[in-house]
């Protein structure tokens, strides 16, 4: 049976052969893991989106408040599960499902930060 382009974008592997494409212009070094990289994109990606969203004010503030709360819900998340450190790399190892679903959120965001910029 053949995949719809939907069932295939929605794919974890064809995510992160997407991502990956698109994140060619960051430097993560050789030691962090995939969930390391997607995070850290993820954050260089949206600061620089909110920066510019402020200084240009091309966002209402209510919306912009909202959006940079949910940026900061993102960064405690991964600063407590050691998003940056490999932490987070090395539990989704025990988990293929986890590491599935993770992986994907984290492809979603990144891919949502890049087009943000």
């Amino acid at each position: 049976m053949m995949e719809s382009n939907s069932e295939q974008s929605n794919d974890p592997v064809s995510l992160v052969r997407i991502w990956q494409e698109s994140a060619e212009h960051h430097d993560f070094g050789d030691k962090i893991g995939l969930a390391a990289r997607l995070f850290q994109a993820s954050v260089d990606d949206y600061t620089t989106s909110l920066k510019c969203a402020k200084s240009n004010k091309t966002i209402p503030l209510p919306v912009f408040k909202k959006i940079k709360s949910d940026f900061n819900s993102f960064l405690l998340w991964g600063h407590g599960f050691g998003a940056t450190n490999g932490d987070l790399d090395a539990l989704l190892q025990t988990s293929r499902e986890l590491r599935q679903s993770v992986l994907s959120f984290l492809i979603l965001i990144a891919q949502t930060a890049s087009k943000s910029k």
